[in-house]
């Protein structure tokens, strides 16, 4: 099999970067930007700014609010009236889905300026669509390609919420824990390709990048400022946990983070949040060595470790619907984890984990 390495061409991070947006893509002439309200309002006037003085249009639009199949129509119908060759996505991940959904199926040139680290999506070719009434997940697509640029803008960042930032972190963690176990197993990357070093490398890289800077980096979010220690964390939940985990792949962690999403207790409770507990369950099952380091990270930068701590009180039953969940779906990316993954198994591994993470929190 070969190995495959995808990546976006163009990453650019620091404060105001956005007011450089022409100036860096260079290319296109008419520019179509959509996101939420928020997002707009904070981005609008750095991208102005880029545009002084330029024969380029560039219009807004304010998206629904959800990437969906229709919203997608819509956003790739806008594109064709307006002559758009260049779509900037800003904002969370239903505006990014939306503009690299819209932007690909068009042939256009693509550009994700994320304005929450909440995630690793800006830089990966995966958009997920939700059914447009909100009501839960419709499909999602792999594109043949990864958006031509992101830009993140670092002072834009530090402003958001730091739950976002907190998230991301949770996220990116297991980047490299999911990528190690599916180097060992064989499986093949989201490209259909063999795991390369270069790969595995990136996941590493992301790891021992987060565990330096995130603590600190946190104190600089939780302030709204902006450090050199802040920007080198936004690396990890940004660039190296999109592009490393897009270059291996997933197994436990997004596999019991993904899972949650059918317990109700857990709604409330945002992607990484919910993946740093199923990386706890995917360290337990595979007696890693570096469960409490991980556990130590978690528990300082205020990550869930627990089933209880998302929501999820009755710890027997919780257990038992995840290991028939898993169970019952042959094709879960929690079967990429080393070891026994059967019912049994997981089940065990979850009641474990909870008092383990419970113990080593007790005592932190």
């Amino acid at each position: 099999m070969l190995r495959v390495l995808r990546v976006p061409p163009k990453f650019i991070l620091g404060r105001n970067a956005l007011c450089e947006l022409r100036e860096r893509c260079g290319v296109g002439k008419h520019y179509l930007v959509i996101g939420g309200k928020r997002a707009l309002e904070q981005t609008k006037p750095k991208i102005e700014k880029s545009f002084e003085g330029a024969d380029e249009t560039v219009m807004f639009h304010q998206f629904s609010g959800l990437c969906s199949y229709e919203e997608v129509a819509r956003t790739e119908k806008m594109i064709e009236e307006n002559n758009i060759d260049v779509i900037v996505g800003v904002g969370g991940g239903n505006a990014l889905d939306t503009a690299r959904a819209a932007g690909t199926n068009k042939g256009i040139y693509v550009i994700m300026a994320p304005t929450v680290a909440a995630t690793d999506a800006p830089c990966t070719s995966i958009s997920m669509y939700y059914k447009e009434d909100g009501t839960g997940i419709a499909g999602y697509s792999y594109f043949h390609k990864n958006p031509d640029m992101v830009i993140v803008d670092s002072e834009i960042m530090a402003k958001a919420p730091v739950r976002y930032f907190i998230s991301g972190m949770g996220d990116a963690i297991a980047t490299y824990f999911e990528g190690r176990t599916c180097y060992e197993r064989g499986v093949p990357t989201f490209s259909k390709g063999t795991i390369s070093k270069t790969g595995l490398a990136l996941a590493r890289m992301c790891y021992d990048n987060l565990m330096e800077t995130g603590y600190l980096a946190l104190q600089a979010a939780k302030k709204g400022v902006v450090t050199s220690t802040f920007e080198d964390c936004l690396e990890s939940t940004v660039y190296l946990s999109g592009v490393g985990g897009e270059q291996t792949g997933v197994a436990g962690a997004h596999g019991f983070g993904n899972w949650f999403a059918a317990f109700p207790e857990a709604h409330d409770y945002w992607h990484g949040e919910k993946v740093a507990v199923g990386l706890v369950i995917q360290l337990v099952m595979e007696n890693a060595p570096e469960l409490e380091e991980v556990l130590e990270f978690l528990n300082m930068v205020g990550l869930p470790t627990m089933l209880s701590d998302i929501g999820i009180t009755d710890l027997e039953a919780g257990a038992a619907k995840m290991a028939k969940l898993v169970d019952m779906n042959p094709n879960s990316s929690v079967k990429h984890t080393k070891g026994d993954t059967s019912y049994q198994a997981v089940y065990d591994a979850i009641i474990a984990a909870q008092e383990i993470a419970a113990e080593f929190k007790a005592g932190f």
